[in-house]
């Protein structure tokens, strides 16, 4: 084993001479097989390895693994540098899950370590060939284009994963045999995250039932997507030249030069685009994609809203993606009956019938029914203007401001509220709250009905 990843190494050049490596080492088996490794390694490439350990302040005994880490460190000679973090209160204000806030917190920690040593410093983390195949997998069946396909990349700027190239059980097997004790994460065994469904129970019965060598097989594959990918990325990084027009928060997509490329390097344009947009493409997936290709056959003046505050528009011989606020507005004329599209995908229909049919009052979040006689003007579908109110009991007015702050609504969502409006009168502020003054009571003669639907995917 110590030569399969000696030799994966040396293919993608990942410990030069001189060069500092800030290894991850949580006490896990993989991480302390990786620190016994890059510990002889290194010595034959006359670089210097330092270690890196993050209590996540999860486990009653992570403190002793933190104590075993250490240990190790000082028994070796080599560098400790400990860190803490509550991981579950980073989580709560991030808004995030247990893992991503976990997974930050742990390179940020590597990421401050290895700025102190310079250029020529690395990051090594412990991800085997299990890891790659759960993530690929994982990545598959929520839908991911070939970026997740990929799995995990050996190098990724100045990130290493020397141990991509074995699996977790000749990981085990090799400390073993030479005797090194490792550190049991309890958590690992429990199938509270998909991730860990996916380790403990899909992948076992995959070996049982399918192939012995799922594993290794799936890993193979995501390395062959790789280099697609990698191979993607650069043919779309040259056609960009030619196609993207890059101003402050705004990409503008030249339409003729974009339709001459495949579909292939199309999205990957659109991706480069958003990537220059914002830091994360988390909510961001192929339907986003496939809603922006979709502009390319549209009329100017067709628009979309996106994740992230995102906005795209067919703008004559563009398209454009942008952050501005004006081009985010809706203001949408409402015919009744009849159904809209507000935003690509997504559609409000209204329904006008007789209060004397025997119905019982929808009790749904986006379906609602008004006292139609009472609406004075053409509703109209759009996002808050000074001087909205809405009616609340006995009467009495509150400013759709005054909603928002009592709803405990973040400031930065308040614009692309929707609601449908009755002159500054809101009916509806959608998904949430309608005026008392326009529900159904026992004197209703006309009901309109407003009801929010999304396109099956």
């Amino acid at each position: 084993m110590i030569k399969t990843v000696e030799e994966y190494m040396e293919q993608y050049h990942m410990v030069e001479e001189g060069d500092t490596i800030v290894a991850g080492v949580s006490g896990g088996a993989d991480s302390v097989c990786l620190f016994y490794i890059l510990k002889e390694y290194c010595k034959k490439k006359n670089a210097e390895i330092v270690v890196v350990h993050l209590n996540h302040g999860i486990r009653e005994d992570a403190v002793a693994d933190a104590a075993f880490v250490q240990k190790l460190c000082a028994e070796n000679n080599i560098k400790f540098y400990l860190f803490k973090e509550d991981i579950r209160a980073l989580a709560e204000e991030k808004s995030i899950g247990l893992e991503e806030a976990g997974r930050n917190a742990r390179y940020a920690a590597f990421e401050k370590i290895r700025t102190q040593y310079g250029k020529k410093s690395k990051i090594a983390v412990a991800h085997n060939q299990n890891d790659c195949a759960e993530t690929t997998l994982f990545h598959l069946i929520r839908g991911s284009g070939i970026a997740g396909l990929s799995g995990i990349m050996p190098v990724r700027g100045h990130i290493i994963r020397p141990l991509l190239c074995v699996e977790r059980r000749e990981i085990e097997e090799y400390l073993t045999q030479n005797e090194k004790t490792w550190c049991i994460d309890s958590t690992n065994a429990e199938n509270t995250y998909t991730r860990n469904k996916i380790r403990n129970i899909v992948f076992p019965y995959l070996e049982k039932e399918i192939s012995s060598q799922a594993i290794r097989h799936v890993s193979a594959a995501a390395q062959e997507a790789a280099l697609i990918r990698s191979f993607v990325e650069e043919t779309a990084s040259t056609a960009e030249k030619t196609v993207l027009e890059r101003e402050q928060d705004c990409v503008k997509i030249r339409i003729s030069a974009f339709k001459k490329e495949n579909i292939v390097i199309q999205k990957q344009i659109i991706l480069n685009a958003l990537s220059y947009l914002v830091s994360s493409r988390k909510d961001m997936g192929a339907v986003h994609i496939r809603y922006i290709l979709s502009l390319f056959e549209k009329d100017s003046g067709k628009q979309i809203r996106l994740p992230y505050s995102l906005f795209a528009m067919r703008e004559f011989d563009f398209v454009v993606i942008t952050k501005s606020k004006e081009s985010n507005k809706t203001e949408i004329r409402v015919s009744v009956p009849g159904k809209i599209e507000y935003e690509s995908g997504k559609f409000m229909e209204f329904t006008l019938f007789s209060a004397n049919i025997n119905r019982k009052i929808p009790q749904k979040t986006y379906t609602k029914w008004f006292d139609y006689d009472k609406i004075s003007n053409c509703p109209i579908l759009r996002n808050r203007e000074s001087g909205d109110y809405l009616t609340i009991k006995d009467g009495k007015h509150k400013t759709i401001k005054e909603y928002f702050i009592d709803e405990k609504i973040p400031r930065t969502e308040r614009e692309n509220k929707l609601l449908l409006a009755d002159g500054s009168h809101i009916i509806w502020v959608v998904g949430m709250r309608i005026s008392e003054a326009y529900k159904v009571t026992e004197n209703t003669k006309n009901i309109l009905q407003v009801t929010v639907s999304v396109e099956s995917e």
